[in-house]
């Protein structure tokens, strides 16, 4: 018999173009695999973009069965909402479930809210439903901590709303993770159980549960010429992403790799950040800069590149680009802030420790760099297979 879980999440899993998002859509590939279909509530904020959700559905094949959007527009009552000790980004996202019709017709296995800001009305939804399913609340993030960091990388209002949200957070994640009303809770990382652990009650589940990942496109990756040495690529309008180029820059200088061929690549859509950015930039002897790619684009730098650079500036959240670049085959060197809590730090290569003589000759070294590829090669899909295997321990349970 075909399972059914109910998703309720914070915006619409396509686009994928940020982190949390690209978490919740990359879980479509093991539902798929596993017989096991969705419905879908979540909330949007843009207009656009829930029409290129609805466009995305209406011509793929999805595991989607049904799906409620809530678009929430920005009027003079949610400016009100900055006042409450509740968090904006919890409070901003209200779902009428009383008007989604789906949710009276049919049963579902488990109920899996995707983040803390998802929370809001959920005991209603939860008098809704006629089978009673397990609530499990899945944790994206210490969502104090993250956005404490954001406030430290931020300038004006934009800094005033981040740590006022992450004083917010610090005490409505404590509630809510003693809350009767969920039956468990679901680490996205290591690090956030561990951090988060002790707010939980004894009786309630607490397992982790990564973000999902699989190999793609290795044979094709293997036969593309590698005319990239080191790759970025991130959201360049974020200050965060911005910042970390300037650790990048560190790194190459410090370790005189400044001779190599680095390529950043990003969305971008000022002109004077475009401008910053290459000033950042300006010692390295062979740089090239490509803004707001597209998908087919981004693949070819993927595809050719030999080392990816996951530097960061924030230690929370998804880490999309590290993800990607695991996808692909890619080595990875990273800074802290770029892996911790991914669950692939010990697969990784250390901006702090790494051998540059070493990396040198891998750089230089065609045979040598595949032969070092093939065994990071097997090291992912280690780590690949134990998530593949900790997904299914979970869905398994719930079986019914």
């Amino acid at each position: 018999m075909q399972k059914k879980i109910l998703i309720v999440c914070f915006d619409t899993p396509f686009p994928t173009n940020y982190g949390g998002v690209y978490d919740i859509a990359a879980k479509f590939d093991f539902y798929k695999k596993n017989n096991i279909k969705v419905d879908l509530i979540c909330t949007c904020f843009d207009e656009k973009r829930l029409k290129y959700f609805r466009n995305f559905i209406a011509k793929n094949e999805t595991v989607i069965d049904s799906f409620h959007v809530e678009l929430i527009k920005p009027n003079i009552l949610n400016s009100f909402s900055f006042l409450s000790s509740i968090p904006f980004s919890v409070l901003v996202r209200k779902i009428n479930y009383d008007k989604v019709e789906f949710l009276k017709s049919n049963e579902y296995s488990l109920v899996l809210v995707e983040h803390l800001k998802s929370v809001n009305r959920i005991e209603k939804l939860k008098k809704i439903l006629k089978n009673n399913p397990d609530f499990y609340l899945r944790v994206h993030n210490d969502e104090a901590d993250y956005y404490r960091n954001l406030s430290s990388v931020s300038r004006g209002l934009k800094r005033f709303f981040f740590y006022s949200e992450s004083i917010k957070y610090n005490k409505f994640q404590k509630s809510i993770l003693s809350n009767s009303l969920l039956d468990g809770f679901l680490f996205i990382s290591q690090t956030e159980k561990d951090n988060l652990n002790n707010l939980i009650i004894e009786e309630k589940t607490n397992i982790l549960l990564p973000v999902y990942a699989h190999l793609k496109e290795i044979e094709s990756f293997n036969s593309n010429p590698k005319i990239i040495d080191f790759l970025y690529v991130g959201n360049l309008d974020l200050d965060d992403n911005f910042n970390a180029l300037h650790k990048i820059n560190s790194f190459l200088h410090k370790n005189n790799l400044n001779q190599f061929k680095l390529k950043i690549v990003g969305k971008c859509s000022d002109e004077n950040r475009k401008a910053g950015i290459i000033e950042i930039f300006s010692a390295i002897e062979n740089v090239d800069f490509q803004f707001n790619v597209n998908s087919e684009e981004l693949k070819l730098n993927y595809k050719t590149s030999k080392f990816f650079l996951n530097f960061s500036s924030n230690p929370s959240g998804v880490k999309t680009k590290l993800m990607e670049a695991m996808n692909f085959g890619i080595p990875v060197i990273s800074n802290r802030e770029g892996v911790v809590g991914s669950n692939f730090e010990d697969v990784v290569l250390s901006d702090e420790n790494i051998d540059v003589n070493w990396l040198k000759n891998l750089l230089n070294n065609d045979t040598f760099r595949s032969e070092y590829q093939s065994s990071y090669k097997i090291s992912i899909q280690e780590k690949m297979n134990w998530i593949e295997q900790t997904y299914h321990n979970f869905f398994n349970s719930k079986s019914h």
